[in-house]
């Protein structure tokens, strides 16, 4: 997909914004004899961290002018 991105902006940006959901499969680190390191962890939290605030952010921006009853 990468290779199609770098041709097409429309498909670059949908690959940008769609979350990378191999920093979340810890199983095949542990299955493949290796480790979870601290930083690992820390950087896939981290990441998760910021798409929930974004993904929010988004929310919050396009009900800002809403009045909900």
């Amino acid at each position: 997909l990468r290779g199609i991105a770098a041709k097409s902006w429309l498909v670059n940006a949908v690959y940008r914004l769609i979350p990378n959901w191999q920093h979340f499969w810890l199983i095949d680190k542990l299955v493949g004899g290796r480790g979870l390191s601290a930083k690992y962890v820390a950087l896939a939290g981290l990441y998760a961290a910021l798409y929930t605030v974004a993904v929010i952010g988004v929310g919050v921006l396009l009900f800002r002018r809403r009045e909900l009853k």
